[in-house]
């Protein structure tokens, strides 16, 4: 018996293990370590003032924990509302055309969506050169969109590398409808943390998500 009990008491251990493990994974892949800090931080606080209190009931010592929990699921629940699905304009290029500059940055921040990032459009002002703040693995991007009918130049490019530093981003993107003239492709070269995406990569993205 005491070793069936014991048996039962391990599964149970690599179990929370595992959930733990699993949950850290899925935080991190959200871009939500921040969260997740700050949430166990208060978690682990509260204990501390109800030891401290010398608290005895059982029910006290649960409420904390499950503040916890609803939060977390909470989060999760808003990216399921929150998230997307492909809308069938997308394959219209003459639809995206049509868009203007504040609406493209919403339905290339769909897009992205779609593909597994947790993406936010910036303030109309005051975004610091920046249209969209994305996450995703753990990575910090930052995106600019040139919704224009002509390829950008290579001065759009420097100044959105310029800001990598002053966002601490791991990777830049541009989205430029028309592409990129050959001068900025040129510049970036050997930036591997730079990518260019155009009008055509965004209704590829739109049509054929891949999230993983």
């Amino acid at each position: 018996m005491a070793r069936k009990t014991g048996d039962i008491f391990t599964l149970f251990i690599v179990w929370g293990v595992t959930f733990i493990v699993n949950f850290i994974k899925g935080a991190y892949k959200r871009g939500r370590l921040l969260e997740l800090v700050v949430s166990f931080g208060a978690l682990t606080g509260a204990y501390y003032l109800l030891f401290t209190l010398g608290s005895t009931y059982t029910w006290v010592f649960a409420v904390p924990i499950s503040v916890f929990v609803l939060y977390w699921i909470y989060l999760f629940q808003v990216e399921k509302i929150t998230s997307v699905k492909a809308n069938p304009k997308w394959a219209d290029r003459n639809w995206w055309w049509k868009l203007d500059g504040w609406e493209f940055e919403e339905e290339a921040a769909k897009v992205f969506r779609l593909n597994g990032y947790k993406a936010e459009v910036t303030q109309k002002t005051s975004d610091g050169g920046i249209d969209i703040l994305m996450y995703k693995d753990g990575k910090k991007i930052i995106a600019q969109c040139k919704h224009y009918s002509s390829p950008v130049g290579v001065s759009v490019a420097r100044e959105l590398n310029g800001l990598k530093e002053d966002f601490k981003a791991d990777n830049l993107i541009l989205i430029a409808s028309s592409g990129v003239t050959k001068s900025c492709s040129d510049f970036l070269r050997n930036k591997p943390y730079f990518k260019i995406v155009d009008l055509e990569d965004i209704i590829r993205m739109g049509l054929r998500p891949h999230s993983s």
